[in-house]
């Protein structure tokens, strides 16, 4: 791994990616806890979840296309360029409370991410070289990990001292150098396609028809309906608790953004060691199993994160506490996805797992969008603390439904097109 980030052009871009990211963490913290303290209302801040998660359902399909006409360098510049300016405007918010103006900048930041990330993967293998493939991919793992760690914890930490402008202004600095180091690469510009509207049409409908497709051979097979039944139930619990994270810090900790920030490091320091630790166990433990155990034990220490304040802990502080539950929660939870992506790759046929995944990939998104809303106005009504209780449970509950639905899921042996059933020979 170290050999290939010598490489100067792929280190260029593995750090202009970083920087991006951190960028992108900066403003989802720093802003998130700023809408909610400011008016005090998980509708609010729900609703910048909904403008983030909207532009990844309509756009993600049609953007590829784009992005494999485009030189893909240049609109890994220009993306970043163009979100340098247009994160300023969320100073207007800052100095004269119009509220409308984040959730336009966050809409249209997301959407021009959504041309960002498909770029750099598809450069990924051109500046990397196909025999260092699989170093490059790790490392841009641990380049989303390493973002997730720093960006938060120095959104609350600018939020705290300098309020939304200082965290306005690091991120658009962060896109800004981000912009620059991805123009000191060198790879050879790619070849326009003519027609760039018809593409992106046929794009919207293959989209579309991949995502029915896939729909309809989840109904015919057991496991991977299943996987999708636990898949949606864990969606649901994340996207309600993540329109209450900030309310919970704020009303429940009595806490401000530097602990907000640090809480999501934490949980990026989870994903690390989740990482680390399921590689081990994966192969000891048939994935159904993975699954179900993973959610089981994310809902536990879940209700325990969100109850600590009210439940004797042998004297321990709150804060320091909640860091910990913090980090523990997201090891399960990589656990059970792990073991999802498993049983995905060993029931489906190779001929449609595209169409699986991607039917996977809409439903969970369209779930976030209407959980995040949802979440958002019932907490305003009924309380922050029971809507993140029943996320908790609902967790358990999909750890629940995974052992009576995936049954263990022992991982069949890879399905080819010889070896697939009947049901394959008349899917779509």
């Amino acid at each position: 791994m170290i050999t290939t980030l010598r490489q100067r052009n792929f280190a260029l871009l593995w750090f202009g990616g970083l920087i991006s990211l951190m960028g992108d963490w900066l403003l989802d913290t720093g802003l998130t806890f700023y809408i909610y303290d400011q008016t005090e209302s998980t509708l609010a801040a729900g609703g910048l979840l909904v403008a983030s998660f909207a532009p990844m359902v309509l756009l993600g399909s049609v953007a590829g296309v784009f992005v494999d006409r485009w030189d893909r360098k240049r609109t890994m510049m220009a993306t970043n360029l163009i979100r340098t300016v247009i994160v300023l405007l969320l100073l207007l918010e800052a100095s004269g409370g119009w509220l409308w103006v984040a959730y336009i900048v966050v809409f249209v930041q997301s959407a021009i991410a959504a041309f960002f990330a498909p770029a750099e993967s598809a450069l990924l293998p051109v500046l990397a070289g196909r025999d260092r493939l699989g170093a490059a991919n790790s490392l841009n793992v641990l380049n989303n990990s390493i973002a997730k760690l720093l960006g938060p914890a120095v959104a609350g930490v600018l939020l705290g001292a300098l309020g939304l402008p200082g965290v306005v202004l690091a991120d658009s600095a962060s896109f800004l150098v981000a912009g620059a180091m991805i123009g000191f690469i060198e790879v050879p510009s790619l070849p326009r396609a003519e027609e760039i509207k018809s593409a992106a049409r046929s794009a919207w409908a293959a989209f579309w028809g991949e995502w029915l497709d896939g729909l309809r051979l989840v109904g015919r097979h057991s496991i991977v309906s299943g996987v999708f039944v636990v898949a949606l139930t864990a969606a649901a619990a994340n996207s309600i608790l993540s329109a209450l994270y900030p309310a919970w810090v704020k009303d429940i900790l009595a806490s401000g953004p530097q602990v907000f920030g640090l809480l999501t490091s934490a949980e990026a320091v989870g994903g690390l060691i989740g990482g680390v630790a399921v590689g081990h166990v994966s192969s000891l433990v048939r994935p159904g199993n993975l699954v179900a155990v993973g959610y089981v034990l994310a809902g536990v220490i879940s209700l325990a994160l969100w109850n600590l304040p009210y439940i004797p802990l042998l004297h321990l502080p709150i804060v320091p506490s909640a860091l910990v539950l913090s980090t523990l929660v997201v090891v399960p939870v990589i656990a059970s996805e792990v073991g999802q992506q498993t049983l995905l790759q060993t029931n489906v046929d190779d001929g449609y797992l595209g169409r699986v995944f991607a039917a996977h990939g809409t439903s969970v998104a369209l779930l976030a969008l209407l959980g995040s809303g949802v979440g958002g106005a019932l907490g305003d009504v009924v309380g922050v603390l029971p809507l993140l209780n029943a996320s908790a449970c609902t967790y358990a509950v999909a750890g629940f439904a995974a052992l009576v639905l995936l049954g263990g899921g022992r991982p069949r042996a890879q399905v080819t097109r010889e070896t697939r059933d009947e049901r394959y020979r008349e899917g779509p």
